[in-house]
């Protein structure tokens, strides 16, 4: 039992699992800043701005409060910065 809970463990997606979230939080850390390295003033403002907003939402998961926060002040930064403004979906 013990060894089936072990590969269970080891061998779960991060991705796939929504209770992995320290995990995930990890990978998009490492896509952030790979988006990060490559970024040039003439991408669109999106290739820093989700991978930015999903690392924030998974260290908030992971319960990494601080960190998250801290993510999620770099992503207003970035919003105002660059004007963006967030498409509003009506239920009408």
């Amino acid at each position: 039992m013990s060894e089936r809970l072990l590969k269970i463990a080891t061998e779960a997606d991060p991705m796939a699992t929504p209770f992995l979230n320290r995990e995930a939080a990890e990978i998009f850390g490492r896509q952030l800043q790979a988006a990060l390295a490559q970024n040039s003033p003439q991408d669109p403002p999106m290739k820093l701005v989700g991978p930015r907003f999903r690392y924030a939402l998974e260290l908030l998961n992971s319960g990494e409060s601080e960190k998250a926060i801290a993510q999620f002040r770099l992503l207003q930064e970035e919003v105002r910065a660059r004007n963006l403004r967030s498409r509003r979906i009506s239920c009408h």
